[in-house]
């Protein structure tokens, strides 16, 4: 192995470095430390193997060398644990890809391609086209993961809702007021959206996953003319929850695959600062 090559390479200038230079006790210390972080490194214990190395480095900082065969094996133990979480994540990256294969035909991607960069997946049965008679939650997830929920009103006059509260019993989760809400008036029926961007639902997404299976769970819709109480159905609370799932799947997805990208950066960059060493 060349690493192992080099330091042993070291330790014998060292040791002619100590024959003729009155025993440089600093070089036989730097070198001794060096073969224990060669042992660890070939052992797999990349913990001590550089905490030998920076031991190298601030104790002995004259001894060139031993200093120079240390910054290589400092290179080759960063190679080794790149390669092996480059290796980790293609693994769970494709256990991941799997499962979002499967769940994907549940859901319809929309993206208007004249003004839109990025889509959003949603459940076909919350589609407003669908349910203009009555108010209701519905969500949706960016293909990055991100979740939206909005929150719709019907009604004969206006509340002016700004946020909404889910409840199931005792318990409840509330949003953050949003000013990203318009309103209007269709044959004297009054309608209002209200989006809740991501971040902003205050943890309503999680909330109602959690307790998908709950009957009794409602939604308000909270106004500064009121608030409206609505029941949130089987089915929406199936969508959100299945949603909620998704955008979880999809930030993981992306998570990881950012830890894949970095890892395969620094491989590929170790590898040529290493060849490039090699060939000095």
């Amino acid at each position: 192995m060349k690493g192992k090559t080099l330091v042993m390479a070291a330790i014998a200038v060292v040791g002619f470095m100590s024959v003729n230079s009155c025993g440089d006790k600093s070089a036989q210390l730097a070198a001794q430390r060096l073969t224990v972080a060669q042992q660890a490194y070939e052992a797999g214990d990349f913990v001590s193997a550089r905490q030998e190395i920076d031991s190298i480095r601030i104790l002995y900082p004259a001894v060139a060398d031993v200093r120079r065969s240390a910054l290589e094996l400092q290179q080759r133990i960063e190679l080794k644990e790149q390669t092996r979480s480059l290796n980790y994540e293609d693994s769970i990256l494709a256990v991941a890809r799997k499962s979002l294969a499967e769940l994907l035909p549940a859901y319809t991607l929309e993206r208007d391609t004249a003004y839109q960069d990025m889509g959003n997946w949603v459940i076909p049965s919350q589609n407003p086209e669908k349910n203009l008679s009555r108010s209701y939650l519905r969500a949706q997830v960016a293909e990055d993961g991100r979740l939206m929920l909005i929150s719709t009103y019907r009604g004969g006059s206006y509340i002016h809702h700004r946020s909404i509260k889910v409840s199931v019993g005792e318990m409840y989760c509330q949003s953050e007021e949003s000013d990203d809400c318009y309103e209007y008036e269709d044959l004297g029926i009054r309608y209002e959206k209200c989006n809740l961007h991501p971040g902003m639902d205050g943890g309503v997404a999680a909330f109602i996953a959690t307790n998908r299976d709950a009957s009794n769970m409602s939604l308000v819709l909270n106004g500064n003319k009121g608030a409206v109480k609505v029941p949130l159905t089987a089915q929406d609370r199936k969508a959100i929850a299945s949603l909620y799932d998704l955008s979880n799947l999809l930030l993981f997805i992306n998570e990881h695959q950012a830890i894949r990208d970095e890892s395969e950066r620094r491989v590929q960059f170790v590898t040529q600062h290493l060849e490039a060493e090699s060939q000095e």
